[in-house]
């Protein structure tokens, strides 16, 4: 019976990296999933290129969309390389995109002190097995997510047992590594974000300011208060 977003007035053109941050529980979460289908709206319409989302197939929409949520599966009884190449289980396993993955996601740092680096199982249930800390797994699955190689991209605070710098540095290497997607990633650390092409405040359920890091910081309001 709440509202949880009210008045969303958004356009994400193709290409831009968009972040949404704003505190917890101020809707970025329900728009992440209304965006994915896992909601249907109450009232309002989204469109992709011009057509109601709720008019697209199904099956259609989720082949073109990455998303890694904050609460997603891990795999421990499969190894690095195995975790990464869930994100797209319709090709072969491709080792040097998993690597490639892998770098763009900070993982080959860790996965390289492993004894059987990618090969490495991820369960000390299983022999010469070890068991990553969560914020390796969430590098993981951002790796996973980023191997799936869809055109439109989404990360719901996927980073939060991460150190600010690292998040920093890892929505870096994804605004790098992805130039020809779009890509929307959400966070509650505002500090992290100043590099995308569109920065949205949440507040209250709705989008109270929306610019790039200058135009943001000019206006001395929300974003540079909490920066």
């Amino acid at each position: 019976d709440k509202m949880v977003l009210k008045d969303i007035d958004l356009l994400i053109k193709p290409c831009m990296k968009v972040a949404l941050v704003g505190e917890n529980g101020v809707g970025k979460t329900t728009l992440i999933k209304l965006l994915s289908r896992f909601y249907t709206l109450d009232n309002g319409i989204i469109e992709i290129n011009g057509q109601d989302l709720a008019d697209i197939d199904t099956e259609s929409w989720e082949q073109n969309l990455g998303l890694l949520t904050q609460h997603f599966n891990t795999y421990p009884a499969f190894s690095v390389e195995e975790n990464i190449h869930f994100g797209n289980v319709s090709k072969k396993i491709d080792e040097e995109d998993i690597l490639i993955a892998g770098q763009k996601a900070n993982v080959t740092g860790f996965v390289e002190k492993y004894k059987n680096k990618f090969k490495q199982i991820l369960s000390i249930q299983f022999k010469d097995g070890i068991d990553p800390s969560w914020g390796q797994w969430q590098r993981l699955g951002i790796a996973r997510t980023l191997y799936r190689d869809a055109p439109v991209v989404i990360f719901d605070e996927p980073t939060s047992s991460i150190d600010a710098q690292a998040e920093y540095e890892i929505f870096e290497n994804i605004n790098n590594s992805t130039m020809n997607k779009t890509v929307i990633y959400v966070s509650h650390r505002y500090s992290t974000v100043r590099n995308a092409d569109l920065i949205c405040v949440l507040k209250n359920g709705k989008i109270v300011e929306s610019g790039n890091h200058r135009d943001l910081m000019s206006i001395s309001g929300e974003y540079a208060k909490n920066l």
